[in-house]
């Protein structure tokens, strides 16, 4: 990916010098850079980030019903609602990453999976992805197996009272929004 253009001439911001000001690997890396724009105009001081991507799933088991996480995120300070997700490992495949999460956040597996999107999370910030996914017909397979830092309940809806909790403002998460809907649409609920 080109992070700056040679003559200014195409719409991409010149990056005249990029410092990394922060470095929390593998989580996150934060850059203050100096950039000009096509037009000339200059932003010193623009905050830019590389984090991981993510890959979510939107899992339908054989009653209908689908699994979503309620837990405590830490950034907005309360619980949210969030479909079983995590981030990509080294070398893992978004796909892989969707059926390892599913599985060790809720202890289901199988079933038809279907990619839906991979969507940039923030565009101002970075590149991260967050790779959507919707599975039917899962079924148990184990039991969850969560890290020491996940603190979570997971409860099952169906996709109608999903769609109803997102309007209104029970489902605030963007990936989880997009999710669901593309989910719903994809099954033509």
């Amino acid at each position: 990916m080109s992070r700056g253009c040679k003559d200014g001439g195409d719409g991409v911001w010149k990056v005249v010098s990029s410092t990394l000001v922060l470095d929390r690997s593998p989580w996150m890396r934060v850059w203050d850079e100096h950039v000009v724009l096509p037009n000339g105009a200059e932003i010193r001081g623009y905050i830019r980030t590389e984090s991981r991507s993510f890959s979510m799933c939107f899992a339908v088991t054989g009653d209908s019903l689908v699994p979503i996480t309620r837990q405590y995120k830490h950034g907005v300070g309360k619980e949210f609602y969030e479909l079983p997700a995590g981030y990509l490992e080294e070398g893992e495949s978004p796909l892989e990453c969707a059926r390892r999460e599913l599985q060790e956040e809720t202890g289901l597996g199988g079933g038809k999976w279907e990619h839906l999107a991979s969507l940039v999370i923030n565009s101002n910030r970075g590149d991260a992805r967050a790779h959507l996914f919707l599975a039917i017909g899962v079924e148990p397979v184990s039991e969850p197996h969560l890290d020491e830092t996940e603190v979570l309940e997971i409860e099952y809806f169906s996709p109608e009272e999903l769609r109803k909790m997102i309007w209104d403002g029970e489902i605030e998460s963007l990936a989880t929004v997009a999710n669901i809907l593309l989910a719903c649409a994809r099954m033509g609920e």
